[in-house]
C-alpha cells in the first residue's frame, strides 16, 4: 500500500519544523549559557568594586566630618544615568546615590517626574547584584580621583560651610 503524497509531505514538513525548533532551542540555550558566564564574570568584578565603594563609605563615616554629614540626613554622592539596567536608560533618565547611616541608597528618576528610591544596599553583594558594571566603575572612578568630594559639596547645599 502506497501512502498518499499529501501525508508524506505533511510528515516531512513536521520533521523539518521539529528540527528547526530544536536548533532554535539549542541556539537559545547556548546564548543563555554565554550570557550567564558573562554575567558571572561581571558579578565578580561588580562585587570587588562594590566592596571598595563600601570601604570608602565606612572610612568617610568613621571621620568626625563624615559622621556629622550623615547626621544631617542622607548624603548625595553621585549622579548619572540609570545604573539598575544594562544601559543608562537613555535621554531624560537620571539616578543618584546617597550615603545614609546604615546603607547606600539608589534613586532614579525620569526627566522632571520626581525621584523613586528603588534600592537600599546594606552590603556590597546587594549593590553588585542590582547595579551594572559601568555605573559602578563610574562611581569608583569619582572616588579614586577624589572628584566625589567636590560633588558632595556641590550636591548637598547644607554643607556649604565646609
Amino acid at each position: 500500500m502506497k501512502l498518499p503524497n499529501l501525508f508524506i509531505n505533511t510528515i516531512k514538513k513536521k520533521k523539518l519544523e521539529d528540527e528547526q525548533r530544536r536548533k532554535i532551542q539549542e541556539e537559545k540555550e547556548l546564548k543563555e549559557a554565554q550570557t550567564d558566564s558573562r554575567l558571572l564574570q561581571n558579578l565578580e568584578q561588580k562585587i570587588e568594586i562594590s566592596e571598595k565603594i563600601f570601604e570608602w563609605r565606612n572610612e568617610l563615616l568613621a571621620t568626625d566630618v563624615g559622621y556629622e554629614f550623615i547626621l544631617k540626613g542622607s548624603l548625595w554622592i553621585y549622579h548619572g544615568g540609570w545604573g539598575h539596567i544594562e544601559d543608562d536608560g537613555g535621554w531624560g533618565t537620571w539616578s543618584r546615590l546617597y550615603l545614609s547611616p546604615y546603607s547606600i541608597d539608589y534613586n532614579r528618576g525620569y526627566k522632571n517626574l520626581g525621584m523613586d528610591k528603588i534600592f537600599e544596599f546594606s552590603e556590597p553583594l546587594q549593590m553588585a547584584e542590582r547595579l551594572n558594571l559601568i555605573y559602578l566603575e563610574k562611581v569608583l572612578g569619582k572616588i579614586k580621583t577624589k572628584e566625589v568630594y567636590d560633588d558632595i559639596l556641590k550636591y548637598n547645599g547644607y554643607l556649604s560651610k565646609y
